[in-house]
């Protein structure tokens, strides 16, 4: 009876130490709330760590991020949605794709033609201009030298505008000027995206 009270005892007195060593570690000595114990994002609350409310607000309000696959931010054609369930518009940035972009070549296109255009398109028509120097110096007995100057408007149509004709002096009587700015109001360019372009052509009279 006496081994079974002394046990007893024992056993009493070891769940007090426990009782008292759970206490020192909850309360303890220091002034931290919960030992401090609780980590980031958590707060103590009736000796219990729990998420702070305001946190998991924040949390919530989060918009996710669209990004590639180095970290950059790129565009997407799908809508991120926010914590309200309303829609977010995706952004454009310069590398989204908005799909192949066709130039028709036919058309044209360019803001001004290049001067490689302009001269193989008066080029197509040189033979006609060549003819008419040949007629306007059939009943010469010399050929004439010199050089004609041949300024033109071309619309953005491609459709020539004022065509002016300056023939060498010895032909300025002649039908040289008329044949040729027939020759060349006849002319179509492709078509451009731009204002009425002025072109001087000189041909040189060999």
């Amino acid at each position: 009876m006496k081994g079974f009270a002394a046990g007893f005892a024992s056993a009493i007195a070891a769940s007090a130490a426990l009782a008292v060593s759970w206490f020192f570690l909850r309360d303890g000595t220091t002034d931290e709330p919960c030992a401090g114990l609780c980590g980031r994002g958590t707060a103590c609350a009736a000796g219990r760590c729990v998420v702070a409310g305001d946190d998991r607000e924040a949390v919530a309000s989060v918009e996710p991020k669209a990004r590639g696959r180095r970290g950059h931010r790129r565009g997407s054609r799908r809508s991120a949605a926010r914590s309200d369930g309303s829609e977010v518009q995706p952004e454009i940035s310069d590398d989204m794709d908005l799909g192949p972009q066709q130039v028709d070549m036919e058309q044209g296109g360019e803001r001004q033609l290049s001067n490689t255009t302009i001269e193989a398109t008066m080029g197509r028509s040189f033979g006609a201009i060549r003819r008419c120097i040949l007629v306007a110096q059939a009943d010469r007995e010399d050929p004439v030298h010199g050089r004609m100057s041949i300024g033109l408007r071309i619309r953005p149509t491609g459709e020539v505008g004022a065509v002016t004709v300056r023939p060498p002096p010895a032909l300025a009587t002649s039908d040289l000027g008329p044949c040729v700015r027939g020759v060349v109001s006849r002319i179509r360019f492709p078509s451009f995206d731009g204002r009425e372009m002025a072109v001087a052509y000189p041909v040189t009279l060999d």
